[in-house]
């Protein structure tokens, strides 16, 4: 529930105490004041005395609630000491937190990119796509954009080959769909249907192609059945 004014001034007049709680952390930087001056030294110096956060309230105040970059880039410290498997579990909601960054570059997008270089099969393989299936949206077109070049451009070129097949059998499939979903007599819009797919499909044959699936990079497709 949402703090009232007489809480947030409670919880801010015990800052130091409150620092060895961890579970009230983001509560506490939700009740700072901002505007004051001499805010961030006040911010670094309850930092210094909490001894670690969960991957859970680590990922909390990295919601658009919380704008502070000092926060923020505690935040991403936590999460620094956090296995990269918990990382890829939370990973839709860490891309998502990206939205709420004030700057292209900042401490988290430097976070993932770098967990998703390491690890490109299966961090890099999901943070492909998270970014990718946003890429229509224009409030984040631009920076999501930039994360996936650099994202490419450091893997190896047969990863990078792997991801751009499965953009393309993704764009094909997709193009099908939106070529036939008004067609509303039923026998031209499988006659259709059944061309186009058999034209994916004798590409991936004829290429002998195994692509990888974009919900799971262990699956291969050879064809379309």
């Amino acid at each position: 529930r949402f703090l009232n004014n007489y809480e947030k001034a409670t919880l801010w007049r015990n800052r130091h105490a409150v620092a060895s709680m961890s579970s009230l952390i983001p509560r506490l930087f939700l009740s700072c004041d901002y505007n004051d001056p001499n805010i961030n030294q006040d911010i670094e110096n309850i930092i210094n005395k909490i001894n670690g956060l969960s991957v859970v309230q680590a990922i909390e105040l990295l919601s658009g609630k919380y704008v502070n970059e000092i926060v923020r880039k505690f935040a991403v410290n936590c999460l620094r000491k956090v296995n990269p498997l918990n990382i890829q579990t939370y990973l839709l909601q860490l891309v998502n937190a990206l939205k709420y960054e004030k700057n292209h570059d900042n401490p988290l997008a430097r976070f993932l990119l770098e967990k998703a270089i390491e690890h490109p099969i299966t961090i890099g393989h999901e943070f492909f796509w998270h970014l990718r299936s946003e890429m229509s949206n224009q409030d984040v077109q631009q920076r999501f954009g930039l994360y996936l070049e650099v994202f490419l451009s450091k893997i190896s070129r047969p990863l990078f080959r792997i991801f751009r097949d499965e953009d393309t059998l993704l764009k094909n499939l997709i193009g099908i769909a939106e070529k036939i979903k008004n067609i509303k007599n039923t026998e031209e819009r499988d006659r259709i249907f059944r061309e186009d797919i058999n034209v994916v499909d004798g590409y991936l044959k004829i290429n002998k192609k195994e692509v990888s699936v974009p919900l799971n990079f262990k699956y291969r497709t050879k064809g379309i059945i």
